[in-house]
């Protein structure tokens, strides 16, 4: 069999498996980071800036959310077909590996409101807690993305590459890492100015009082 060459079929199917698998718990694991944060801040925060964050929050999110679904979907198709045609070329069968569901949550996006039953303000130390654990989330769902496989490789059985098919993680995980961190910046802000408002709002209204 010396020379013997064809295609690592089981190699290649064993990455994009993987990549698969890995690329499902990475945004089951945003997800749930998300929805943690903003479940557990809308009912501690309601103001106008509260409004304000949470629209943009929404709209920053679902755009990464969105795009994250389909560079998964499109790697997985775009790697089954590239493992078919090089299968193929080879006298050999090519077994399609199935992307899982990937579920973005439900009632994430809902906007904040103005007040809660009547009462604005922020419940500051506990939106600090959920801040915190966000940021814990969400960093433990990029390292995972970190371990995604970036590109599919297509072997020969004599250890020579033949193809390798890019799965667009990098560019992914940039913009994960670039939002993630204007979500905390933005929230620590607000936090910041809420406190502010607080303590204007008693200064006017001992003023008031003493007047």
């Amino acid at each position: 069999m010396d020379g013997f060459t064809g295609l690592n079929i089981d190699g290649a199917h064993a990455q994009l498996q993987n990549f698969s698998d890995l690329g499902k718990t990475t945004f089951d694991k945003m997800v749930g980071a998300i929805e943690n944060f903003i479940n557990g801040v809308k009912e501690r925060w309601a103001s106008p800036n509260a409004r304000s964050f949470s629209m943009d929050f929404s709209e920053k999110w679902l755009a990464i959310i969105e795009k994250y679904k389909a560079s998964y979907y499109q790697a997985i198709s775009g790697c089954n077909n590239a493992g078919s045609a090089l299968a193929r070329a080879n006298g050999a069968a090519w077994s399609n590996v199935d992307s899982a569901y990937l579920d973005e949550g439900t009632d994430v996006y809902n906007l904040f409101v103005e007040d809660l039953n009547g009462m604005t303000g922020m419940a500051t130390e506990l939106v600090k807690v959920y801040r915190d654990l966000f940021k814990y989330e969400m960093e433990n769902a990029i390292n995972t993305l970190s371990n995604v496989p970036r590109t599919i490789d297509f072997y020969s059985t004599d250890g020579s590459l033949l193809s390798a098919y890019s799965t667009g993680i990098d560019k992914l995980q940039e913009d994960i890492n670039t939002s993630f961190a204007e979500t905390f910046t933005q929230i620590s802000s607000y936090i910041d100015t809420e406190v502010e408002n607080i303590y204007l709002a008693k200064e006017a209204a001992v003023q008031q009082m003493s007047a």
